[in-house]
């Protein structure tokens, strides 16, 4: 009997050590990629900062070189270099001052911080003017703590000016450090996953810092960070901050600035892990004959809910790829559809009623298309949207001819639209468009028949920071979704229709469209009974504005000089056509270099250009260097992508969407035109 208890016991624990061992090896090993993951995500997000940081430098240093080649260097006329400095640092307000030092007598010519009575002064000698004087390249130099003409902190960013081979002049520009403050900050996660996170430069001196910034930039980093620095480009690194958190912090070094970007995590996310792993490695080991079983379906089951994790990680990866890849497309079918519209227009011009009928086939076809290019967007979260303050209940009760043509007779509509309903700021477009998918797919949901039903509601928010919503239900009496399909029906392509009856971009759009107004999407279904979309939207501060409607207007003639530049020859010839037809002197050029050569025996008005081209030079990039070189020149560009039209209203210059019709072309360069030449007439006034 002995013997048979020594042999169970001995047969338990050759079952349970193994048990034991086996949970112990997997917690450890879950703990490592956990850790692996958060250092991961938070390196990109530093290399995300200092790619920011690195654009703003680069856009700097673009515009110091630009005005490094201007004509009053060539001649010594520094009054008038003066002036032209003043209108340059006036289009970038981060710029605290522009400096020219002469390097052969070692002085500033020229400092906008100084009255020019002053000048010229002695120059503050540094490394950075070695440097440039050595490699004849740009210098970032480190931040300025304080200098006597600025009390405050600043960057300097140096250009040299080369005459035949030599360094002549240097040019400065001191940049407010609030820039890279700005840029830390956006890229910072809202959760406390990060405790603190800062931008130095090659000294290890604070160029912006999420805590308290007004206090420490300009001031040296801990001892922790320096010793980084000075160790390599990159890692991660146990330190403490200036107000003594302990914390793991990742870091990495731009080869173009020499800055380092930081980023600490919150101990705790990192210990976390490691310290469950000893204390369930410790309970398997103390209770293994209890819990042997239990701990192997917990890390089951944390390996379920880990897959299920990236599971999830990769579908939103997957839908971002999509995004991406839908909103190029989208801009390679708006070329293709402008210069089929824009030919289009040309024959209806040219032929009037004699204009074939299969060409209105055409633009019949060429209107759909747009109409696809749009939803694609809209699931992209790329279409730029013209929000208005809206009435939502009025625009609903607008709409219930087109739910009666866009149902059938056996379908009943009803609504109920509150008086007290909130207005929203949405797109009313966009919003028309989304509430008529829903009403088409609740219609095919319901072969037999059914009712419609359109509610609104105002939705308080629990937390002020999350903001009241309103939100609009609409909901069928159809067939019902099942739920394993749920989770699905706001992905791309995905349809439970028969095939040829959908593109499964319908939810999509309407998902898309709520994410980018600011709201969310959400459905609910039971099968047999029927299914209910909520579209929430975000409840607007200000009153409903006044609806105008605008008719188009006919194509307008003028007169003037237009330079296009435009890489894709089909839509370059057939707007040149176009503008020439309208009574435009017009020449074209493929790129920004061709587009200056050019402009050098072409005395345009105003130039129309692409914003995205092949080579160096975006749209832009291009346009501030026309503003610099010809301060009086009109400027309009045009583009069909996503991304670029998405931030149109933030732009410094007027973007017109393609595909473009004539009558928005001729009006949108009219009023260009017309405006220089208001502002000419005004400067003629004031030289009288």
């Amino acid at each position: 009997m002995k013997a048979f208890r020594r042999t169970l016991v001995a047969l338990l624990l050759a079952a349970l050590i193994p048990t034991a061992a086996f949970t112990l090896f997997q917690l450890v090993r879950l703990a490592q990629d956990e850790q692996q993951d958060i250092e991961a995500a938070t390196l990109e997000r530093a290399n995300e900062i200092l790619a920011l940081v690195n654009a703003r430098l680069s856009s700097d240093i673009s515009t110091l070189q630009a005005m490094a080649e201007s004509l009053y260097l060539d001649d010594g006329r520094i009054n008038e270099f003066r002036e032209y400095a003043q209108r340059v640092k006036a289009q970038n307000p981060a710029w605290i001052t522009i400096v020219l030092a002469d390097m052969r007598t070692n002085q500033q010519l020229v400092n906008l911080l100084r009255p020019v009575e002053t000048l010229p002064l002695p120059l503050l000698q540094s490394d950075t003017y070695q440097l440039l004087l050595d490699t004849q390249k740009p210098v970032i130099g480190d931040i300025i703590p304080s200098s006597p003409a600025f009390n405050g902190p600043s960057i300097p960013v140096r250009v040299p000016v080369i005459r035949d081979g030599a360094v002549r002049y240097i040019l400065t520009a001191a940049i407010l450090p609030g820039e890279f403050q700005d840029i830390l900050m956006s890229r910072l996660p809202a959760d406390d996953s990060v405790s603190a996170a800062a931008i130095v430069d090659r000294q290890g001196v604070f160029i912006a810092r999420s805590r308290e910034p007004e206090r420490w930039i300009g001031k040296s980093a801990t001892e922790f960070v320096r010793k980084a620095i000075a160790g390599g480009r990159t890692g991660i690194y146990l330190g403490r901050t200036h107000e003594g958190f302990e914390n793991y912090t990742v870091f990495n070094t731009s080869r173009f600035s020499g800055w380092s970007a930081h980023i600490a995590i919150n101990a705790a996310l990192i210990d976390a892990p490691r310290s469950r792993s000893l204390l369930f490695g410790a309970l398997a080991a103390l209770a293994a004959a209890g819990f042997g079983g239990a701990l192997i379906v917990l890390v089951i089951r944390e390996r379920a809910d880990a897959r299920r994790a990236e599971a999830a990680i990769q579908q939103m990866q997957r839908l971002e790829a999509l995004g991406k890849m839908t909103g190029g497309i989208a801009h390679d079918f708006n070329n293709l559809l402008a210069i089929i519209v824009g030919n289009i227009e040309m024959m209806r011009r040219r032929l009037g009623d004699k204009l074939p009928p299969q060409i209105g086939h055409i633009a019949q076809a060429a209107e759909r298309g747009e109409k696809l290019v749009q939803q694609m967007l809209a699931f992209a979260r790329r279409q730029p949207l013209r929000p208005e303050v809206i009435d939502l209940n009025a625009q609903i009760r607008g709409m219930s001819e087109m739910f009666r043509r866009a149902t059938r007779g056996d379908i009943t509509t009803l609504f109920d639209l509150p008086d007290d309903l909130w207005p929203v700021q949405v797109d009313p477009v966009q919003l028309e468009s989304a509430l008529l998918n829903l009403a088409i797919n609740a219609r095919d949901a319901m072969p037999k028949g059914g009712t419609l039903r359109i509610a609104t509601r105002n939705i308080s928010a629990s937390d002020p920071r999350q903001g009241d919503m309103v939100e609009i239900a609409v909901g069928d009496t159809g067939t019902g979704i099942p739920p394993q399909l749920l989770n699905q029906v706001f992905d791309p392509f995905f349809t439970t229709k028969a095939p040829g009856e959908g593109t499964g971009l319908g939810l999509s759009m309407v998902h898309g469209f709520a994410g980018q107004s600011g709201g969310s999407a959400d459905i609910e279904s039971t099968v047999g009974v029927g299914t209910t979309v909520l579209l929430r939207l975000p409840r607007a501060t200000k009153p409903v504005e006044a609806v105008t409607t605008d008719q188009p207007a006919a194509a307008l003639r003028g007169t003037g000089c237009v330079l296009i530049v435009e890489d894709n020859t089909d839509l370059r010839d057939m707007t040149a056509a176009l503008l020439r037809e309208l009574g435009y002197a017009v020449q074209v050029a493929t790129s920004p270099a061709e587009a200056f050569d050019v402009l050098r025996g072409f005395a345009a008005d105003l130039v129309f250009s692409d914003i995205l081209m092949p080579g160096g030079m975006n749209g832009f990039e291009f346009a501030r260097e026309l503003r610099v070189r010809y301060p009086r020149m009109e400027i309009l560009l045009t583009s069909g992508d996503a991304g670029v039209l998405g931030r149109a209203d933030q732009s410094e210059f007027t973007i017109l969407q393609k595909p473009y019709r004539i009558d928005v072309l001729s009006e949108a360069i009219h009023r260009a035109l017309e405006n220089a030449a208001q502002a000419a007439s005004r400067r003629r006034a004031a030289n009288e």
